[in-house]
C-alpha cells in the first residue's frame, strides 16, 4: 500500500515535471490548439451539464414530487445545488475523457514528438499501418473508458458518501490512461506488451490521472494545460524507466 502511494505521489509529481518541462522548452506551440479545444469542451461540459441536471431537479420539483414544499426550502435547495453540482461534475470529467481522447489528444503527436527529439536526440518512427492500427484502438478505449466512467458513477450512487472518492480514484485512472496511452503505444506496438506496461505503471498512470483531474477543476486555464502536461509527463516518467 505504501508502495503505491509513493508511485501515485510520482505520477502526480510528473505532471508538473511535464508542464515545467513545457515551459522551459518552449513548447507551447504545440500545445496552444489542442489546449483551446480543450478549455473550450471541459468548461462547456460543466456548464451544461449542470444546467441540465438543475432544470431536471426543478421539473421533478413542479411535478409534484413528494416532499416538494420541503425541499424548497433554502437549505434544502442548496444542498441539492451542492450535490448537484458535484454529481455534474464527476459526469462531466467522464464525458470530456471520451470527447479528449477522440478530438484533443490525437492532435498532441507533434508534441510528443517533440519531447522525444529533446530527451532521446530521436524520434520513434511507426509504420503508417501501426499509426492507424494505435488511432482507432486509442479511439476504442477512449470511449470504453468514458463508458465506464458513467457505469462507476451511476452504481457509485448505491455507495452513498463513498460515490466521491470511488469516482475520484476511478476518473484519475481514466484521464491518466489517456496520457500515458500515446507513449505505450509507441514503445509497445503490441497489444499485449502495452498490457503489461499499462500493469506495471498503474500506480503513476493513477497519480498523473489525479493531477489532471485536479487541474481541471481550474476554470478555462486547467483544461488548456492538462492534456499537454499530462502528455508531457507521462512521456518523461517513461523515459526515466
Amino acid at each position: 500500500m505504501i508502495g503505491a502511494v509513493r508511485r501515485s505521489a510520482k505520477g502526480f509529481r510528473f505532471f508538473f515535471r511535464g508542464l515545467g518541462f513545457l515551459h522551459r522548452e518552449g513548447l507551447w506551440g504545440y500545445a496552444v490548439g489542442p489546449g483551446l479545444l480543450s478549455a473550450a469542451i471541459g468548461t462547456g461540459l460543466a456548464f451544461v451539464t449542470y444546467l441540465l441536471l438543475d432544470g431536471a431537479w426543478e421539473l421533478l420539483l413542479d411535478q409534484g414530487l413528494p416532499g416538494a414544499d420541503l425541499l424548497r426550502s433554502w437549505w434544502a435547495l442548496t444542498l441539492a445545488r451542492v450535490l448537484l453540482a458535484a454529481f455534474a461534475l464527476l459526469l462531466s470529467i467522464a464525458l470530456y475523457r471520451t470527447i479528449a481522447g477522440l478530438a484533443i489528444l490525437p492532435f498532441l503527436g507533434p508534441l510528443l514528438e517533440a519531447v522525444e527529439q529533446r530527451t532521446r536526440g530521436e524520434v520513434v518512427q511507426l509504420r503508417a499501418g501501426v499509426e492507424i492500427q494505435n488511432a482507432m484502438r486509442g479511439a476504442f478505449a477512449a470511449v470504453q473508458m468514458g463508458l465506464a466512467g458513467l457505469l462507476v458513477l451511476v452504481l457509485g450512487l448505491c455507495t452513498g458518501p463513498l460515490e466521491v472518492p470511488i469516482n475520484i480514484l476511478w476518473q484519475g485512472y481514466s484521464l491518466g490512461r489517456g496520457s500515458f496511452d500515446p507513449v505505450f503505444e509507441k514503445a509497445a506496438p503490441a497489444r499485449a506488451e502495452r498490457r503489461l506496461l499499462i500493469r506495471r505503471y498503474r500506480w503513476e498512470i493513477v497519480g498523473i490521472g489525479l493531477a489532471f483531474l485536479l487541474a481541471l477543476l481550474l476554470p478555462l486555464a486547467g483544461p488548456f494545460v492538462a492534456p499537454a502536461a499530462g502528455l508531457v509527463g507521462a512521456a518523461l516518467l517513461f523515459e526515466e524507466r
